[in-house]
């Protein structure tokens, strides 16, 4: 645990020094939104608008394009790293940019500087979530099956967390560099509420990093995340394209693995970002580099990433979101 909340802590004081991963990750998280100007209270919630509100003592930054569509329009939520700022993600992750060309909308929930409530540090973060949303959907009518979560780093493990505890309300979940829980043991850890959609993207750090993909310490590897999202405490997926493992040995062996036949017509993906850091990554990148090598200047890669998939972190989340409605 400690080793994780280090390496969180210097990757926070490292972001204005673009310390994202190779290739252009996807600037720092302080930055100022690349998005117009506030909208008024009047205006809020309506396409073509940009708000700050709050909702269950929770701030948010409310982004709605201007081809948003009540009732048939998606809403995502995208959850910030520690130590972020709903701000800071809007200008990392430049989901508004994906949201005016797929017309969703995108909400920024902000924290206020703690960590995000994850399994197990103390904190719960779901009332407030819970309540967000229901504020949100009152604002802009979004289509109740296509709610979805996404989150970096902390805000990817409270996205884990999400999608146990709020799977009644959200379609589908999309984990980028996060894991479901930290500690010895996942036993506390309860049967998710509903069938819920999962896609999960790791950097494939090299071993020993708090990040590294097959788990260090008492961060644990993909594959218990996998065995979760895919056993009876959630899906209970019976169609899988590899019995393999993730990892191997403490070695990533595998570049995909899913599962489908799941309850609630839901599935379970899971792809490394091979060469791939710590970071969102917004430059598109698939070249046939070996598996665990790590040159300099590359952008991280998957051989199974294609049109269809996508290539840029934001085209993968939107493509697998809007592809996974609740039935």
């Amino acid at each position: 645990m400690m080793n994780k909340l280090l390496h969180k802590f210097a990757f926070a004081a490292g972001i204005a020094f673009g310390l994202f991963g190779c290739g252009g990750g996807g600037g720092g998280d302080s930055g100022t939104s690349s998005s117009a100007g506030t909208s008024t209270s009047a205006d809020c919630g309506q396409p073509g608008s940009r708000c700050v509100e709050s909702a269950g003592g929770m701030s948010y930054i409310l982004y709605v394009p201007s081809n948003f569509v009540p009732d048939s329009g998606a809403m995502v939520l995208a959850l910030h790293p520690r130590v972020g700022s709903a701000a800071g993600m809007e200008s990392l992750t430049r989901l508004n940019e994906k949201a005016n060309q797929a017309g969703f909308a995108v909400v920024y929930p902000q924290t206020g500087g703690t960590f995000w409530g994850w399994y197990f540090n103390g904190l719960d973060h779901i009332p407030a979530l819970r309540t967000v949303i229901a504020a949100v959907q009152a604002k802009i009518k979004a289509n109740p099956k296509r709610i979805f979560v996404t989150g970096y780093s902390d805000g990817a493990e409270m996205t884990h967390r999400v999608g146990v505890e709020l799977s009644d309300v959200v379609a589908a979940i999309a984990p980028v560099d996060g894991v479901l829980y930290e500690g010895p043991t996942p036993s506390t850890v309860p049967n998710a509420k509903a069938s819920v959609s999962v896609l999960m993207l790791h950097g494939d750090m090299p071993a020993g990093a708090s990040f590294f993909v097959c788990g260090y310490g008492q961060v644990p590897p993909q594959d218990v995340m996998f065995n979760y999202w895919t056993g009876p405490q959630a899906n209970n997926c019976s169609n899988f394209n590899t019995t393999a493992n993730i990892c191997s040995n403490g070695a990533l062996q595998l570049t995909t693995k899913n599962a489908k036949n799941c309850n609630g017509s839901t599935e379970v993906q899971f792809y490394p970002l091979v060469n791939g850091t710590h970071g969102w990554h917004n430059s598109p990148g698939n070249w046939s580099i070996p598996l665990g090598t790590y040159p300099a200047g590359f952008t991280p890669y998957n051989p199974n990433f294609n049109t269809t998939t996508g290539f840029t972190t934001n085209d993968i989340l939107w493509n697998f979101f809007n592809s996974h409605p609740k039935p």
